[in-house]
C-alpha cells in the first residue's frame, strides 16, 4: 500500500470574514508542499477590504461544504494582464490549518478535543491479533466475511501531560478486510487542540519520528479528522512534506526494536519519547534517514556526518553545554550506556570493544578533510550500536525487555560488512 503526505486539496468557492458575508469574494484554496494552506482571492481592484489581515477567514466550496481557515495573515498581491488588457488581481492569504467540514464564526467557539491521526505504517506495525471474524461460502464458491468482533476496538496506549493516547481501529469489507489503524488523541476541556507550539509539534514531528524509530522508516501523517458534533472534519495542518511510504515488503526485518505486538510497552516508551525528544531529535532524524535509505544508507559516507553531529548535539542538550567535542560526546554516551545496560552482557561487550580513536579519526576525515582511509564498516558498527542504546535510553525502554526485542540486531551486520568487500574490491 503506498501512501503519500502530500494530500491534496484544491477548492474554489467563496469567502469572507465572519459576520461580513456581504464582502464575500471568490477564490481559492490550495495546499503546497513545505508553505501550508494558501488562499488566493480574485479581485478586479487593487483594493482589500478586510484590513489587509484577518484571524479566521470562512468559506463555502463549490459543492457548499463549509470551511474555516485559522491564524490567517496577508501574504501579498500580484496582477495579470489577460486579452483586450484586461486586469486581474489577485490577494495572497496564508493559512496556519484549514478545517474542512465545519464552520467556526468566531475563535471562541473553535474546540478541537479529539484528532484521528493516520500514520504511514501503522497499519503494518500494529499485529492484527485482536479481532476474530465469520467467513461464508456462497453457493458460487466465493467466501465472504460476514461479521467481525474486535477484543480491544479502542486501546489506550500512552498519556502524554494531559492528552490521552488510544489506538483506534476501523474496518472496511469488500472482498476482504481491510483494517485502518489511527492514533486518537483526546485532549482535555479547556485545553483544546491549536494547530500551533506543543500540539502541533506533537502530532506532526515527535509521533511521527517515534513511529518511524521503531519501523526503521520516515513516518507521516497520512489523515487528521476529527468529529465536531455530529460533523466530519479533515483538518490540513502543518507543513505538507513530500514523503512516501511503500510498505516494504521486508518490513519485518527492518524493525529496529520491539516486535509488532509490543504495544504493551507503550504507555511506558511514548510519554518517555516526547519528554525526552529534544535531546536526540537530531541524532533520531539521521538514524532513519540512514535506515529508510536501506542498503543505500548504510554504504552513504556523508550519512555518518549527521550522526557525529547528532551525538554532539545529545551530548549538549543532555549536559546543558554550548559546545562539546565528539570525544565528549562519545564518553558521555558510552558511560550512559554501560550504566543502563549494566545487566546485558551482549551490550556491555559490544561497549567494551569500542575503538574511540577510529570513530574520531573517521570525523576528522569527513569533516575536515584530514588525511586517512578510516575503516568505515568498523565505524558503522560501532556508531549504529551507540546510536541505537541512546535512544533506547531516551525512550527508558525496560531493560528486561530490552536483549529479546533486540536479538534480530545481528541481522544488520552484514550491511557494513557489504560495504568492507565493497572497499576491498575498488
Amino acid at each position: 500500500m503506498v501512501e503519500y503526505a502530500t494530500r491534496t486539496l484544491n477548492m474554489t468557492g467563496v469567502w469572507w470574514i465572519p459576520d461580513s458575508y456581504e464582502n464575500r469574494m471568490m477564490g481559492t484554496l490550495t495546499r503546497k508542499p513545505n508553505r501550508g494552506c494558501e488562499l488566493k482571492l480574485v479581485d478586479d481592484s487593487f483594493d482589500f477590504n478586510w484590513d489587509m489581515s484577518a484571524g479566521i477567514i470562512v468559506g463555502l466550496n463549490s459543492d457548499q461544504k463549509p470551511i474555516t481557515l485559522i491564524d490567517c495573515k496577508y501574504a501579498g498581491h500580484a496582477g495579470t494582464t489577460g486579452s483586450g488588457n484586461v486586469h486581474s488581481f489577485g490577494h495572497w492569504i496564508q493559512s496556519k490549518c484549514a478545517l474542512v467540514g465545519y464552520l467556526f464564526e468566531n475563535d471562541s467557539d473553535l474546540e478541537i478535543i479529539d484528532l484521528y491521526l493516520g500514520y504511514a505504517g501503522l497499519d503494518e506495525y500494529v499485529m492484527e491479533k485482536y479481532h476474530t471474524y465469520d467467513m461464508t461460502k456462497d453457493i458460487d464458491g466465493n467466501y465472504h466475511i460476514e461479521e467481525v468482533t474486535f477484543d480491544i476496538p479502542k486501546y489506550e496506549i500512552a498519556r502524554i501531560g494531559v492528552t490521552g493516547v488510544e489506538l483506534y481501529v476501523s474496518f472496511s469489507l469488500d472482498k476482504e478486510l481491510r483494517l485502518r489503524h489511527k492514533l486518537h488523541l483526546s485532549f482535555s476541556a479547556g485545553n483544546s487542540y491549536r494547530s500551533e507550539g506543543d500540539d502541533l509539534r506533537l502530532i506532526d514531528v515527535i509521533l511521527p519520528e517515534f513511529l518511524g524509530t521503531l519501523m526503521g522508516h520516515h513516518s507521516f501523517i497520512t489523515a487528521l479528522t476529527s468529529r465536531i458534533g455530529n460533523a466530519p472534519v479533515e483538518i490540513f495542518d502543518g507543513y505538507n512534506r513530500k514523503m512516501s511510504w511503500n510498505g516494504d515488503p521486508d518490513f519485518l526485518g527492518r524493525l529496529v526494536w520491539g516486535s509488532k505486538d509490543r504495544l504493551d510497552l507503550w504507555p511506558f516508551i511514548l510519554p518517555a519519547w516526547a519528554k525526552n525528544y529534544e535531546a536526540v531529535a537530531k541524532l533520531c532524524r539521521a538514524y532513519i534517514k540512514i535506515l529508510a535509505d536501506g542498503n543505500d544508507g548504510f554504504l552513504e559516507i556523508n550519512n555518518l556526518v549527521h550522526i557525529f553531529f547528532g551525538l554532539e548535539a545529545y551530548y549538549k542538550a543532555k549536559c546543558k553545554r554550548k559546545r562539546g567535542s565528539l570525544a565528549k560526546a562519545l564518553n558521555y554516551a558510552i558511560c550512559q550506556i554501560r550504566s543502563r545496560f549494566q545487566n546485558v552482557e551482549k551490550y556491555i561487550a559490544a561497549v567494551e570493544s569500542i575503538d574511540m580513536n577510529s570513530l574520531s579519526h573517521a570525523r576528522q576525515v569527513l569533516v575536515h578533510a584530514n588525511e586517512g582511509d578510516p575503516d568505515y564498516a568498523l565505524v558503522y558498527h560501532q556508531l549504529i550500536f551507540i546510536t541505537r542504546c541512546v535512544l533506547l535510553m531516551e525512550m527508558e525502554y525496560p531493560v528486561s525487555a530490552v536483549e529479546k526485542d533486540t536479538s534480530h540486531w545481528e541481522l544488520w551486520h552484514f550491511l557494513a560488512d557489504r560495504r568492507k568487500r565493497k572497499e576491498a574490491n575498488s
